[in-house]
């Protein structure tokens, strides 16, 4: 889990309660008809604002947010070095037996389509589109929280 997502979460949180009890009566923030209009008319006005596909893509973002994958570019480094060095001595087709210990989805791709034969100006393309199309995804993604976010402040 990512610390900072953690720490956000636990302020805030302990940011509401403390405004809650510091008022006096907690029960003057508790309305549950006011949580429904704000809350529930907050996210029917992203629902309509987005595509089924894009709340999708959401669900496999959002265990992201809370894990995160810290790898040095140090050893990425190293280890494209070492595909480099095998692939010069023993040829191209001896990295496939590196694709299986690779973790990272998009070099592994990368690999893949350089043992396959392809052409270095296809499989740049073609990694470059990967690139393009993880960035379109993880947008509207962002857009959705900002959707959300905007909404439930102008509910509030």
């Amino acid at each position: 889990m990512d610390l900072a997502t953690l720490i956000g979460l636990i302020i805030g949180i302990a940011c509401i309660l403390w405004g809650m009890y510091d008022g006096g009566n907690p029960s003057a923030f508790w309305s549950l008809s006011s949580l429904a209009v704000t809350f529930g008319g907050g996210l029917a006005s992203t629902i309509i604002a987005f595509t089924l596909d894009d709340f999708r893509n959401l669900l496999k973002v959002l265990p992201k947010l809370f894990k995160r994958k810290e790898q040095s570019p140090y050893k990425l480094i190293q280890l494209l070095v070492e595909l480099s060095q095998k692939a010069r001595r023993e040829g191209l087709l001896a990295l496939e037996s590196n694709q299986e210990e690779i973790e990272d989805e998009y070099l592994k791709k990368a690999l893949e389509l350089v043992v396959d034969g392809v052409e270095p100006e296809i499989i740049r393309d073609s990694m470059q589109l990967e690139l393009d199309n993880m960035s379109i995804r993880h947008g509207k993604c962002i857009s959705i929280f900002k959707t959300l976010a905007a909404e439930f402040l102008h509910g509030v």
